[in-house]
């Protein structure tokens, strides 16, 4: 019998679809997909979570005096 293996690259991180069912987003911070139910909007941007957006957008690393 044969089993079929998922590549954990192209499933939601957060519910597990597969790009089979639905369509999956890269999160721009942490490269990780997610699907548009569970995906976090900022700044009009699709994040895998609050956390990815908040490091995006107010890391104190971007913040840095040069």
């Amino acid at each position: 019998m044969q089993t079929t293996r998922i590549d954990r690259r192209l499933v939601c991180r957060t519910c597990g679809a597969t790009s089979d069912d639905t369509r999956l987003y890269i999160c721009p911070f942490c490269h990780q997909r997610v699907c548009l139910d569970h995906a976090y909007r900022m700044g009009g941007k699709l994040f895998c979570c609050r956390g990815c957006a908040e490091e995006f957008f107010y890391s104190e690393e971007h913040w840095e005096d040069d």
